[in-house]
């Protein structure tokens, strides 16, 4: 029995990124990984209409076919229900502003964050 996992664009991506950096690299490694055993049938990569909408916006063409290629080749189509999703995330009665008020919400927690970390990794 296979095992459906969602990979995003960002961790299809990793191959292509720069590989001096360690962190890229055993990402990318562990995403080599995963795609070695979807190719084996181990794993079935779900594909949602994002990561066409996504892929289709990377400027690098190589990159853009080869992701498109493999998804094709390997994933299984899914559909996006936001309703659904958002019943799941008990956010079935928000409005639009109270979502975007959210994330901005978010955003704003995870760059404090990062600041606070860049900050303690100085001293």
């Amino acid at each position: 029995m296979s095992i459906s996992l969602y990979l995003d664009v960002c961790a299809l991506s990793r191959p292509f990124d720069e590989q001096s950096y360690i962190r890229i690299g055993i990402e990318t490694e562990a995403v080599n990984l995963i795609l070695s055993k979807a190719k084996q049938g181990d794993y079935i990569l779900l594909v949602s209409p994002v990561h066409i909408k996504e892929l289709n916006a990377i400027p690098d063409i190589f990159e853009r076919v080869e992701l498109l290629t493999l998804l094709e080749k390997l994933g299984k189509p899914i559909k996006a229900n936001r309703a659904k999703a958002r019943e799941r995330n008990g956010l079935k009665n928000w409005s639009r502003q109270d979502l975007e008020w959210q994330m901005q919400r978010m955003l704003h927690l995870q760059k404090r964050q990062a600041l606070n970390l860049s900050v303690a990794m100085i001293h």
